[in-house]
């Protein structure tokens, strides 16, 4: 884009007046737009529009570049073209956002400071402090140094000065805004943090040095879960933003675009419809050349060539039958159900098998994919737990297996049986015993994906 002869803040200037005049709801919309583009005009700007219909096509590109850290809407006079026509992205929130940090962050510093206020940490203060901090501002507060002269940080001052209840809830606070930024940017962090059912954090089985399943906001724990998941935002924005990043790795780039263009319009867990033209636009930002690829695509198809592995997956973005958005995160779900599972085994914590290991939840639907790495579950259940509860347990597995087999007209007659509500081996042999049920739930297992390929 050529230079803009005139300063940003004349820009949201003028904006503010274009939309004064018109329905005045902070943000140029409508026929406004129009308006806008002639007053700027008139100021020498020759290219409004041109910016302003590349933002249209291409905002996933734009909203990223707006959520790294030092980007803000006055930054340039093109940003402030942008940031007028949208007060919804995060474009427009970003003109304050320095401010606030830095308000923020003084503020803490302020309330942990005994010297202060004489008389300890001002909880008050400090509670306002945090509650300040959210999903637009979270990221870029834990990338600001806290303290130009040493290497201390906010989340350690806030945990050096408070404990019990009240230190939980300040944390809380922090994490949950963290997983509201990465949610808002599309970015998978399930394997960094769980949220369990009574509302609590839980530690992912992809954070190294802690203890998967161990309390998230232990104080121990936070900083380097905080950490994590600043560090997979960072590293997922700059995937989608520099050049540089997506020719290292193309496809996790397409990934996360494909995902913030699904997002953004039906959800489907593919793309089709206008989310297409926005993700080609911004794929193409990066040096990514969708177009280039579908035309190699279609003359390899067309000449019967193999496709490379990152052909395949572009196809698979755009295959409503591949649902690979939808199926990424149910992978990554996936890993986390076995980490669980293989913990609670090891541990035997009847709790929290009970919870995967019923009939509600294992199903034949999910059961292969579940137990799929595992070639000694049945020994193992005998060994971790009572004989009346392993028994339990391999009953549910051998239900929803054999359910799956007789779903999928597959006789398994030679390896077990009902008997009333139990099963048998064909020689009658109790197949929920010790001594039975893992051989039988392997070969269950094993015929069932020999017949489906599953």
């Amino acid at each position: 884009m050529s230079d803009i002869k005139i300063d940003s803040k004349l820009i949201q200037d003028i904006a503010k007046k274009v939309d004064k005049e018109g329905n005045n709801n902070k943000v140029v919309d409508g026929n406004e737009v129009s308006i806008f583009v002639d007053r700027l005009e008139a100021q020498g700007v020759s290219n409004a529009q041109q910016i302003i219909d590349s933002y249209n096509v291409n905002q996933l590109y734009y909203e990223n570049i707006f959520t790294k850290k030092g980007t803000k809407s006055n930054d340039t006079p093109e940003n402030a073209i942008i940031a007028s026509i949208n007060n919804k992205s995060v474009l427009n929130s970003n003109t304050k956002t320095r401010n606030d940090v830095n308000m923020i962050i003084d503020g803490v510093k302020k309330a942990v400071d005994p010297w202060m206020f004489w008389c300890g940490t001002d909880e008050k203060k400090l509670k306002q402090m945090v509650n300040s901090i959210n999903k637009d501002n979270v990221v870029e507060l834990l990338n600001t140094k806290y303290e130009e002269d040493s290497n201390n940080t906010m989340i350690q001052d806030i945990i050096g000065d408070t404990s019990g209840d009240f230190q939980d809830e300040l944390l809380k606070h922090i994490l949950e805004a963290l997983i509201q930024a990465a949610d808002a940017k599309q970015i998978d962090i399930s394997d960094i943090v769980v949220s369990t059912e009574k509302g609590q954090y839980t530690v992912g089985a992809g954070v190294k040095d802690l203890e998967f399943g161990s309390d998230a906001i232990d104080s121990d724990n936070f900083e380097k879960i905080v950490n994590a998941i600043k560090n997979r935002i960072n590293n997922s924005l700059a995937l989608v933003t520099d050049e540089n990043k997506a020719e290292e790795d193309p496809q996790a780039a397409m990934m996360l675009l494909a995902r913030q263009a699904d997002a953004a319009g039906d959800q489907n867990g593919y793309l089709n419809g206008d989310e297409i033209g926005k993700f080609k636009a911004a794929c193409n930002q990066i040096g990514i050349s969708v177009n280039g690829m579908i035309e190699t695509i279609n003359e390899k198809t067309n000449k019967d060539v193999e496709l490379s592995d990152q052909e395949e997956f572009l196809e698979k973005l755009f295959d409503s039958k591949s649902n690979i958005i939808a199926t990424a995160n149910q992978q990554r779900v996936l890993e986390h159900t076995n980490a669980t599972i293989a913990k609670a085994i090891e541990e035997g914590d009847e709790e929290t098998l009970n919870k995967y290991f019923n009939k509600e939840t294992l199903t034949k639907d999910n059961v292969i994919s579940i137990i799929k790495d595992y070639e000694n579950i049945g020994t193992d259940l005998y060994d971790a737990f009572s004989d009346d509860e392993a028994r339990e347990y391999a009953k549910v597995i051998i239900t929803a297996l054999y359910t799956k087999a007789e779903n999928e007209n597959i006789d398994v007659a030679d390896i077990v049986r009902p008997s009333g509500e139990e099963f048998v081996t064909p020689e009658g042999e109790d197949a929920l015993d010790s001594e039975y049920a893992n051989e039988v739930i392997n070969d269950l297992k094993s015929k069932i994906k020999e017949e489906i390929g599953d």
